[in-house]
């Protein structure tokens, strides 16, 4: 952390001072090392805990540290997700605002033609979150990039994305329209 705020300060001067070149050697943050000592273990898991219930907060540097599945918000998942990385297993994500607000924002952030709504499949007879990705055949041609924001392209980037954020695909449905 001592480098942290030594590169923060150098931020800061550099800002007020005019312009400078930073070291490209600075140390990288492991996701959930909140105290900042190299590992995330349990005292980390207690940091968490402790912030997450608002007994303590957590600065600004140990908020990044925290912020384990990166949607921008230090919450009840980041601790579950810890919990289980220091304990060596795979915690899935399996509550449907959560996971619609992991997949809405990847969707968003990816601009794929597609959207995702919370709703109740019969079939199975439970809520989901069903994705919808647009697949509807075009006269024109289409260029490359949009290629890749919707169809089979689509489908593949949203798969790997709930694959690689664990999250519980028995809560998932697909649409793809032909």
């Amino acid at each position: 952390m001592k480098k942290t705020k030594k590169l923060t300060a150098l931020l800061t001067a550099a800002c007020i001072g005019g312009t400078m070149i930073l070291p490209v050697c600075a140390e990288p943050v492991i996701g959930g090392d909140i105290n900042g000592d190299g590992n995330a273990d349990v005292t980390d898991v207690v940091m968490l805990a402790a912030h997450v219930k608002s007994i303590k907060a957590l600065d600004s540097e140990q908020l990044f540290a925290a912020d384990i599945n990166v949607d921008g918000e230090v919450d009840i998942t980041d601790l579950m997700v810890l919990t289980a990385q220091v304990k060596n297993i795979r915690a899935e994500i399996t509550d449907l605002d959560t996971i619609l607000g992991m997949v809405t924002k990847f969707i968003d952030e990816n601009e794929l033609e597609a959207y995702a709504k919370i709703m109740y499949d019969d079939e199975i007879g439970r809520k989901v979150v069903y994705i919808t990705i647009d697949n509807e055949c075009i006269v024109s041609p289409v260029s490359p990039e949009r290629e890749q924001r919707r169809g089979q392209a689509a489908l593949n980037k949203m798969m790997d994305f709930v694959e690689k954020n664990n999250i519980d695909t028995y809560r998932l449905r697909y649409d793809l329209p032909e």
